[in-house]
């Protein structure tokens, strides 16, 4: 088995595509800058305790990321796109629940949704 990075050959695949590239970048830069990552939700920067754990959870995104670019999968696809709407889940319970930076936050939170919609959009046939 090659692992080789297929290129898309459809739209859906396309954008399934785009957001485990997404994936992989937004899981670099909570790996290499938590602290700005974390700025860009509105979160403190200067928490150690933060950056760690934005540090330790950088990696799931890059795996996922990678595992569905390298064999190009439905399943993996149906994975990220489970993880990125789970993500707006959390996203939004968060916008409720703590009300601070809130224009940030649904802007996020569309990200995040859109971001999932696209990988499932393909996986379940809406995408050519």
């Amino acid at each position: 088995m090659e692992l080789t990075i297929p290129w898309p050959t459809s739209t859906g695949e396309a954008l399934a595509f785009a957001s485990a590239v997404c994936a992989i970048l937004a899981g670099l830069a909570a790996l290499v800058a938590p602290g700005v990552w974390a700025g860009l939700g509105g979160e403190p920067r200067d928490r150690s305790v933060a950056s760690s754990a934005l540090r330790a959870t950088g990696g799931f995104p890059i795996g996922i990321g990678l595992a569905a670019l390298m064999l190009a999968q439905p399943l993996l696809y149906l994975a990220l796109g489970a993880g990125w709407l789970f993500a707006a889940v959390g996203r939004a319970v968060a916008l409720f629940a703590d009300r601070t930076a809130w224009v940030t936050a649904v802007l996020r939170l569309v990200v995040d949704l859109v971001l999932g919609l696209f990988p499932l959009a393909y996986v379940f046939g809406y995408l050519a």
